[in-house]
């Protein structure tokens, strides 16, 4: 689908199986970067039309080192949920926080405010909901409490 030189992943159906969503990350190559330097990569939302191969960008990360791809378990843990919503998991606000786009693209919604970060993510069977085990702390490197979310984040503006 769009074929490309970047690198694609993360493949998901949407509930009717007309639509895939995918991560798209650039391609590797041109000259050695310093392994401990921190700097931003890039990564992108795009939906591909199942029968045809046409895709688009849906969304893309910021151009900041927290727009960078999540290194928490699943990485972007990339959904295609119910009423074409994609959930993700992003540090854009500092912390590693689900958020949901529409399958049209548009602006993300931030639905996991707060100070804990998202992770083990799992949708239910109606694809209306999410699973997930909230890790509190003062940092969004330190972790002191955990414990299991359900977030309806389907129909309306409900943040977990």
């Amino acid at each position: 689908m769009a074929p490309t030189t970047n690198r694609d992943g993360s493949p998901r159906w949407s509930p009717d199986g007309s639509r895939v969503a995918f991560v798209r990350r650039p391609g590797s190559g041109g000259p050695p970067q310093p392994i401990l330097e921190r700097r931003h990569q890039p990564w992108t939302i795009w939906i591909a039309d199942a029968r045809t191969g046409d895709a688009k960008e849906i969304w893309r990360a910021p151009e900041t080192l927290r727009g960078s791809p999540p290194t928490t378990h699943g990485g972007t843990n990339l959904r295609y949920g119910a009423g074409g919503r994609i959930t993700f998991l992003s540090y854009e606000d500092g912390w590693p926080h689900l958020y949901s786009v529409p399958d049209a693209g548009g602006k993300a919604t931030l639905l996991t405010p707060g100070d804990y970060m998202a992770e083990y993510i799992r949708l239910s069977p109606d694809r209306r909901h999410l699973l997930f085990a909230g890790n509190a702390g003062k940092t969004p490197t330190t972790s002191t409490a955990a414990t299991s979310f359900a977030c309806p984040w389907i129909g309306g503006p409900r943040k977990c």
